[in-house]
């Protein structure tokens, strides 16, 4: 066989040219066969094969290879001739540089030892993405490696890289397969439990099917216990592969009640809401849960637990127990896998066991839902019986003023017929009229207005009943709300009130004819008293003057109380004309001031009087809104405080004059706001008491405001003084009274 000198000058020379190509196409062909040759070898084996390959096909002194694990772990090496360590000359040629992957090999001059010839080595590294590592080739030839030499070196570290990596992934492939195997295992498990689970809804039997599906599979042994009253532990499922040992699982909890706060791990699991995974339970943990009781100690080595897991059953965020899986006849330990597959068992079952819990509440909230309903039904049943047997009118609408309710009697009297209507449709087809004859809109009829949040007390209306007859009646409507404050929707309460309209014109001609036929003997009596009094004879004895004066006061009141009833009934029958002609409120109000100033100076009373720079033009009647005003003011002079202030102001607001007049005093109660607007109704309080008068001030005031077209209302915090408030339309008289709202 030709010498490597010859085989590299072969191809320049020619000689063997023939011998030498064949020889090399012979190796190649043998090099490119080895990867069918390390099919399925482990990668040690292939590592070494090449070291042999390399020594006989290149005639070397020494070889040595090394290749990094691709999945990060520890290299792999091996080298020729075998020996305790690396021959000497490749401890240079390692450290140096590594050559560039799938480059040529490059030759190194390693150190020759002592009485050694030189020795050169060949470097070359894998070049394959998925391979690292680097071959060494050594020889005491000078001109080592020659350029055949490269390529079949080459050419054998290439086919044991692709064998290498073809190994690589036999493994990684049969880890995979092993994990999938076992993934598929766990989920059939799992889906199983899930079937299982589901299954029952008695939490009891569920947590049994917890303990039976997790022996064998995942334990020789478990047990569930669950947290019951005091922090105490009940064992409420036990499965043990061995049955007749399952008694001494039960036996155990029986004589040995355990709590949450005790040293145990089940305890422990429970406390920190964390998995106890013990890979070894030793006996030392034994002694430490039985303390000094050694019949305790005795029975836990009886149960016989080498490796445990305790984990917490926990579903939204509370821990309702713990599922403890115990090794005990196979001797096995558990580790990662196991606690993550126990986890997911313990997560399902919580969950499970959580959603019978809350069946169980469900049912037991649907009986009493179911009560309750049958309840209200019953109630509101009876309810409605009310209503509909109610005299009055009664009407409900809801939050969309959509009428859903109308009694017998609003039926009959007042033409609500259809139920599903709107507020705007009845006012359409029905158009009830104000006091004065003027149409109501349908924005400011009281179940629209109590729909918006509003209340409306005794509103006048007239209203045409289906016959076609017009009645009088009386409106009042207030909002709907829950138990959470929200509105949802108005009542309607209406009355016919045309009797007692009647009554009161006749009561009211009544009063007209008999203050007319007062007037005439009250003006002679007072003109008479007067007479006598201004022609008083020098010797009349004091108490027959008293008498004289009492006489003449008490018939002045008497005429102006005749006065007064004669001008509220005109108002009130629309017999009065107002003589309205534009004017500055300003000088009506100082006009008033003027009047009652003197008076207020008797009770040590200060009149304030606040009016806006500008002039408040409008259109009144002024003769008559001065009366208003000086009623007001009086009313305040008396029932004001002694010492205190009396204030009226004047102010604008968007398309009205406010008037106000307030006083310092008691105030009103609030039982008696409502009512002091009433004819002859005066309360029960001593100032009312101290003062004289006829309750008709107040119905006369509001009357003549109401034809101006405004509006007359009070606002008092008792103990806090009254405010009486006006409010007038600027320009043209408004024409007629207000509808009474709040």
């Amino acid at each position: 066989m030709p010498s490597a000198g010859t085989e590299a000058t072969a191809l320049e020379s020619g000689p063997h040219e023939t011998r030498i190509l064949r020889r090399h196409a012979r190796d190649l062909t043998a090099l490119l066969a080895l990867p069918a040759m390390w099919h399925g070898r482990e990668p040690t084996y292939i590592m070494g094969s090449l070291l042999e390959v390399l020594l006989s096909l290149l005639r070397l002194d020494s070889a040595y290879v090394r290749f990094d694990d691709p999945e990060g772990g520890p290299a792999i090496e091996d080298w020729r001739p075998q020996s305790p360590a690396p021959p000497a000359e490749f401890v240079h040629a390692v450290v140096a540089p590594l050559p560039v992957p799938g480059g040529p090999a490059v030759s190194v001059a390693a150190p020759a030892a002592a009485g050694h010839d030189s020795i050169r080595v060949a470097r070359l590294a894998p070049g394959f993405v998925h391979e690292r590592g680097v071959v060494l080739a050594s020889s005491r030839r000078t001109d080592f490696p020659t350029a055949l030499e490269q390529v079949r070196l080459q050419v054998a570290v290439d086919q044991a890289t692709l064998s290498l990596h073809s190994a690589h992934l036999l493994a990684r492939e049969r880890v995979a397969r092993a994990a999938a195997e076992a993934a598929h295992r766990q989920l059939a498990f799992l889906a199983e439990a899930s079937t299982q689970l589901a299954g029952s809804l008695d939490y009891e039997r569920t947590l049994q099917r917890v303990a039976d599906l997790a022996v064998p599979t995942l334990a020789d042994a478990c047990v569930v216990d669950i947290v019951v009253a005091d922090e105490a532990l009940e064992r409420v499922a036990v499965a043990h592969i061995d049955a007749a040992k399952a008694a001494l699982l039960h036996e155990l909890r029986r004589r040995y009640p355990a709590h949450v706060y005790e040293p145990h791990p089940i305890a422990q699991a429970l406390r920190s809401g964390r998995p106890q995974l013990i890979p070894e339970v030793s006996d030392a943990m034994r002694v430490r849960i039985a303390g000094d009781d050694a019949a305790h100690l005795q029975l836990l080595r009886s149960v016989g637990a080498t490796s445990m897991i305790s984990v917490p059953l926990v579903a939204h965020q509370r821990t309702l127990g713990a599922m403890t899986c115990l090794r005990t006849e196979s001797g096995r330990r558990y580790g990662p896998a196991e606690l993550a597959l126990a986890e997911e068992l313990a997560r399902r079952a919580a969950l499970a066991v959580d959603n019978t819990r809350l069946y169980r509440a469900a049912q037991a909230g649907l009986a009493r839902e179911q009560a309750l309903r049958t309840a209200a039904e019953k109630l509101a049943a009876e309810q409605e019986a009310i209503l509909r047997q109610i005299a009055d009118g009664v009407v409900i609408a809801d939050g969309a003023g959509r009428i859903t309710f109308v009694n017998e009697a609003a039926r009959r009297h007042f033409g609500f017929e259809t139920l599903g209507v709107t507020i705007e449709e009845y006012a359409a087809t029905h158009r009830p009229l104000h006091r004065d004859g003027q149409p109501w809109s349908p924005e400011e009829l009281p179940l629209a207005c109590a729909v918006r949040g509003e209340t409306v007390i005794a509103a006048d209306m007239r209203v045409r009943r289906a016959d076609g007859q017009e009645i009088a009646a009386l409106a009042s409507a207030s909002p709907l709300v829950g138990e959470d404050g929200a509105p949802f929707g108005a009542v309607l309460t209406i009355y016919d009130v045309s009797a007692q309209a009647a009554l009161e014109r006749q009561k009211d001609e009544f009063f007209a004819n008999v203050s007319h036929d007062l007037r005439t003997p009250l003006a002679a009596i007072v003109a008479s008293i007067g007479v006598v009094l201004a022609n008083e004879p020098a010797a009349m004895p004091a108490p027959l003057h008293h008498m004289l004066v009492n006489s003449e006061q008490a018939a002045e009141r008497m005429a102006g109380l005749v006065d007064n009833l004669l001008e509220l009934t005109r108002v009130q029958a629309g017999r009065v004309q107002l003589v309205c002609a534009p004017g500055d409120l300003r000088e009506l109000a100082r006009r008033a001031v003027d009047a009652i100033a003197p008076l207020a100076q008797t009770r040590g009373q200060r009149v304030e009087l606040d009016l806006p720079a500008e002039p408040l033009p409008a259109l009144v009647d002024a003769p008559r809104l001065e009366r208003v005003l000086l009623n007001l003011l009086s009313n305040a002079h008396k029932y004001g405080r002694a010492g205190g202030t009396i204030r009226l102001s004047l102010a604008r607001r968007s398309e009205d004059v406010v008037v106000a007049v307030a006083d310092d005093g008691p105030g009103i109660a609030v039982a008696d706001q409502e009512r002091i607007f009433e004819r002859y109704y005066r309360s029960e309080t001593e100032a009312t008491r101290r003062n004289q008068g006829s309750g008709l001030g107040l119905p006369i005031a509001r009357a003549l405001v109401e034809l101006h077209g405004g509006r007359l209302w009070l606002e008092s915090t008792p103990g806090a003084g009254a405010t009486f408030w006006i409010a007038l339309p600027r320009g043209q008289r408004a024409g007629g009274p207000q509808d009474g709202r709040l």
